[in-house]
Formats: structure tokens, C-alpha cells, sequence
């Protein structure tokens, strides 16, 4: 059995893990609004990171057993999160990642353009070849 007061330290580093979880997936959250063409890798990558961060924490923090009051704990500290600060956090991370990936995106659109661009004089030169003939 364990002490109460252990179990209440435990509870709250849950519920701490909990806030973690639902910050990483607003941050990760940013950058799939702003490429989503990375929204499967990405979630690939918080589930991942959800995973290794409760076997650590089951590993260290709960000695190898997993209590109920721990997996509470994770789901109280996650609906704090996303009830009271994810708004905040939303759009400052969509903020943050629109000016990281700038340059990215401008790359993109410019070769896009260009493939484009490519793709018709393409078109347009086998069509005028085959009217000639």
C-alpha cells in the first residue's frame, strides 16, 4: 500500500504530465495547420511521444505499477489544459510556426508556380508541333 501523501505527489506529477501532453499536441497542432501535408507524421509523432512519456513516468514515477489515480491524474491536468489555457496557446503556436515556415511555404508556392508554368509551355509546344504536322 502506499502512503497518501505518495499518492497525492503522484497524482499531481500526473497531472502535470497531463498539461505536457496537451501543450506538445498544441504546438505539434500549429504545425499542422501550417503544413498540412505533415498532419499523419506529426500525429504519428505525438502519439509516440505520449507513449515513451508514460512508460517513463510509470517506470519512474510509479515504480513500474500503473495506478488509476495516475491515468486521472493525466486526464484531469489534459481537461485543465484544454478547458482553460488552449486558446492562449492555439494561436500564439500558429503564430510562431506561420514565421518558421515562411521561407518554407514561399519555397514551395515558387516551385509550384514554376512546375506549373513548366507543365504548360510543355503543353503548349506539343500542341503547336502536332499543328504544324
Amino acid at each position: 500500500e502506499l502512503p497518501l501523501t505518495l499518492q497525492a505527489a503522484q497524482f499531481f506529477a500526473a497531472a502535470l504530465l497531463g498539461l505536457l501532453f496537451g501543450l506538445l499536441y498544441d504546438f505539434l497542432r500549429g504545425l499542422r495547420r501550417t503544413l498540412p501535408r505533415l498532419t499523419h507524421l506529426l500525429d504519428a509523432l505525438y502519439a509516440l511521444c505520449l507513449i515513451l512519456a508514460n512508460f517513463l513516468y510509470l517506470l519512474y514515477v510509479g515504480g513500474g505499477e500503473f495506478r488509476i489515480f495516475m491515468f486521472c491524474g493525466e486526464l484531469t491536468g489534459a481537461c485543465i489544459y484544454f478547458a482553460a489555457l488552449q486558446c492562449a496557446f492555439t494561436k500564439l503556436f500558429i503564430g510562431f510556426w506561420r514565421i518558421v515556415t515562411f521561407p518554407l511555404r514561399a519555397i514551395c508556392r515558387f516551385l509550384k508556380k514554376t512546375f506549373e508554368n513548366f507543365v504548360f509551355l510543355q503543353k503548349s509546344s506539343f500542341q503547336a508541333e502536332k499543328n504544324h504536322v
